[in-house]
């Protein structure tokens, strides 16, 4: 899944120091991403070297930098290009961490760097909970297994969260969708038929919980 975020009109000028005169490094921050996801990023490039540059993608060494999707070619001095690159955002990376994307510039002698930090914020999700393990079902007293989870709302909008799979047989004691407001809390109580267990070795329960266009799906085990 791509997302497309732009910096319309942003110049990279700064000041280069090295022995012809250009190099330089400028922060892009992507905001608030989603680890496993790819976003793309625009921006461009102004040639203040005073001499034709190549700008070419990558380098030795480099395995973990975005593949940039555009730019490039000769620029004469004063000149402008658009870069466009893509960025997957690795699961288990902490909000410090970031990519760098490096461009050469090369007159010919290939000795010019410039180097594109980015940074993110790793998204929380939205809704919290218990740890993941089967959740416990116990009788009710009217034929049905009874099992409970509590939910928090970490979203900083009204989150709703609504059944996504729901195993045959299963009923919702909590009315969905449930509507939770920022920093909330509640109680989802559903039941189960017992026989429900006997003809399934693993029983899930999926919920879907959506915050300001942003989904989450959450994949809960029951167990006897």
């Amino acid at each position: 899944m791509i997302h497309w975020l732009l910096a319309a009109g942003l110049l990279a000028t700064g000041t280069y120091h090295n022995a012809k005169g250009y190099s330089g490094a400028v922060r892009i921050d992507f905001g608030r991403v989603i680890p496993g996801h790819s976003y793309y990023y625009k921006t461009y490039f102004r040639n203040n070297a005073g001499v034709p540059l190549r700008l070419t993608g990558g380098g030795a060494g480099c395995g973990s930098c975005p593949q940039l999707t555009a730019g490039g070619g000769m620029l004469a001095p004063g000149d402008s290009t658009e870069l466009g690159f893509s960025v997957l955002v690795k699961k288990g990376m902490t909000d410090s961490a970031g990519y760098e994307v490096l461009l050469y510039t090369d007159d010919g002698s290939r000795r010019g760097l410039w180097v594109y930090r980015v940074s993110y914020q790793a998204r929380r999700p939205a809704l919290a909970r218990a740890p993941a393990r089967p959740i416990e079902m116990t009788p009710n007293g009217e034929g049905y297994l009874e099992g409970s989870i509590p939910l928090t709302s970490r979203s900083k909008q009204a989150l709703l969260v609504s059944a996504a799979g729901l195993p045959q047989g299963v009923r919702f004691g909590t009315p969905l969708p449930l509507r939770l407001e920022p920093g909330s809390a509640a109680r989802l109580v559903f039941w189960a038929p017992p026989e429900l267990f006997t003809r399934h070795r693993s029983i899930t329960l999926e919920l879907a919980a959506v915050s300001g266009g942003v989904a989450q799906r959450l994949s809960l085990p029951m167990a006897p």
